[in-house]
């Protein structure tokens, strides 16, 4: 049944074809007045999420860092509505940055979760993650030193924390402390990770897969930093996307070995 706006109080909130309204003094009549994106944020709580579905696997793809309120496509191309705005995905240089917060935009991280559940039946102890990559810079040159550049680790117990990845060269050679990360023909390899969790019976990841910082260390004496043990872990590989370069991730792996225990 249709509303007469007249009726209404000024400042009533409008539901029009998806979108909202308020309604505002007019002469002779009241109107409605589309709310901007700022004064949506004054009356709503956006606690939305995107997720992708895959038709090959049949399967729920990825999660995604944009909520759009509609998405629609063409052959080649991919475009996303936010409430006042039109983005053309996938754009040269724009790589995980979305929609505008005033005048800038935000670059997101990507990252890949792979499990790591080798006879999953036995308990393992994980010394090495090992990984395939290619970076290309924007003119299709290849980055031969570059790839990924956050690694986080996580079981049923323990979590890594993020770790900024740093590889090693000549220059920072001498001192172990100075680099985490090496590069063997062509294989990327970190094998400096360790358990930094505080107590193992509080979440150190939310249901929105970010890191619970509040219950990480990083300044753990050595000695309680513990090594991987489980049944399974879960590395993440992470890019931020600051370079805007395009990162190819091939393929993973991790060493491993039974626990003695």
């Amino acid at each position: 049944m249709a509303t007469n706006i007249n009726s209404l109080a000024v400042g009533t909130l409008v539901l029009n074809n998806g979108q909202y309204y308020k309604v505002i003094a007019g002469s002779p009549f009241k109107q409605l007045q589309l709310l901007t994106q700022a004064e949506l944020n004054t009356f709503f709580e956006d606690n939305s999420w995107t997720l992708s579905y895959s038709l090959d696997t049949q399967s729920w793809a990825s999660y995604h860092d944009y909520t759009p309120y509609g998405m629609v496509n063409t052959r080649n191309l991919l475009y996303s509505f936010n409430y006042d705005e039109i983005y053309k995905h996938n754009i040269l240089n724009k790589y995980a940055k979305y929609y505008y917060s005033g005048s800038s935009q935000t670059v997101y991280a990507s990252y890949i979760d792979a499990v790591f559940n080798v006879e999953s039946d036995k308990t393992k102890l994980f010394s090495t993650i090992n990984w395939i990559s290619k970076t290309q810079n924007s003119s299709g040159g290849s980055l031969h030193q570059s790839t990924i550049t956050d690694l986080m680790i996580y079981n049923t117990y323990q979590c890594s924390g993020n770790i900024d990845l740093v590889l090693k060269t000549s220059s920072n050679e001498a001192n172990i402390s100075n680099y985490n990360m090496f590069n063997k023909e062509g294989t990327w390899s970190v094998n400096k990770f360790r358990d930094v969790v505080i107590n193992p019976d509080n979440s150190f990841i939310d249901s929105d897969l970010n890191l619970v910082t509040t219950n990480l260390n990083s300044s753990l004496p050595w000695y309680n930093k513990k090594r991987f043990v489980d049944k399974f872990i879960i590395s993440r590989f992470s890019f931020d996307n600051v370079s805007q370069n395009s990162l190819y991730l091939y393929d993973v792996s991790a060493n491993m070995r039974l626990s003695a225990r």
